[in-house]
């Protein structure tokens, strides 16, 4: 897993005088010197952010937090995490599992006489699905069994749309290959990432891009049936997981009595429904909240 963050990351890495894993970064083109910047360094940055607009929100000040952690992260990571939040002023209250804030989001941990839920829990984020299983009675919750499936993810879905564009492109511009360029190809990820979300509340995006390659603009129009028809396989990749996870674990689908979704590529309606028609006979939670922020609003619940 290390060895795939350092050949995807953008930065160079090295090691510090501490062993830890260190990002070097200029200040700017004429620097002689690079900075070591450390995940705590920049994870402290991402929390001040947070600390401020939480402050401007509450016109208060905040010095505690909660924060919802990976599932896999060990007690060595969360040290980093605690160290993060006190460089930039907070004191780390908690650190709880992301599938235990989804769930505290949509009220399982709230006290109901005589209610029992097992709970699937299917968070598609960016590199991976985290598919977890709760237990939820009366308030009380505990993870039953957990599992990560690599190579399901909203990346997966950006390449779908990235491939169409870049065919398009190659049509328009009788066989230019934008691959062949790094930065073209960033301007154009970063359009269709934006493209992605719009697809997932409209009908039709835009894609905009002045001098794409080689100084040519790439103006395209894409429709979400057309998005939706090429990511068919990644859907029908997630469904089987997901079977397979529960088989492995001895449970039926019969079982689950509530279906949660979170993580941002669950706004994607194909893929949302797909999962969900699974299991027609399970509960969906509380279908007003944002699968993207589904995290972020448990832990705020739990901070409360």
């Amino acid at each position: 897993a290390l060895q795939r963050a350092r050949k995807a990351c953008p930065c160079s890495m090295d090691v510090d005088d501490e062993g830890r894993d260190v990002f070097l970064v200029s200040e700017d083109a004429f620097a002689e010197e690079q900075l070591k910047i450390s995940a705590e360094m920049t994870a402290s940055v991402l929390l001040g952010g947070m600390k401020t607009i939480a402050e401007g929100s509450l016109n208060a000040g905040v010095d505690g937090a909660v924060v919802a952690v990976p599932l896999r992260w060990a007690g060595a990571q969360r040290t980093s995490l605690k160290e993060a939040a006190e460089l930039c002023g907070l004191t780390l209250l908690q650190a709880i599992p992301e599938p235990i804030a989804i769930a505290i989001a949509h009220g399982l941990d709230q006290p109901a006489p005589m209610r029992s839920d097992l709970a699937l829990i299917v968070d598609v984020g960016e590199q991976n699905m985290q598919l977890t299983v709760i237990n939820a009675r009366s308030g009380m919750m505990s993870i039953k069994c957990s599992h990560v499936e690599d190579g399901v993810g909203g990346r997966v879905l950006d390449e779908s749309l990235i491939e169409i564009c870049a065919r398009q492109f190659k049509r328009q511009t009788r066989g230019m290959n934008v691959r062949e360029s790094k930065r073209s190809l960033g301007k154009l990820r970063a359009a269709c990432e934006q493209a992605k979300h719009s697809l997932s509340t409209s009908q039709q995006a835009t894609l905009s891009i002045d001098s794409l390659h080689e100084g040519i603009d790439f103006h395209y129009n894409i429709n979400r049936s057309r998005f939706e028809a090429d990511c068919q396989e990644v859907c029908s990749a997630a469904v089987r997981a997901i079977s397979s996870f529960l088989e492995t674990n001895g449970i039926d689908k019969a079982e689950i009595t509530q279906i949660l979704t979170a993580g941002g590529a669950m706004r994607m309606p194909l893929l949302r429904s797909r999962i969900e028609a699974a299991f027609p006979s399970a509960g969906r939670g509380d279908t007003d909240i944002d699968p993207g922020e589904a995290v972020a609003i448990g832990a705020a619940l739990q901070a409360s």
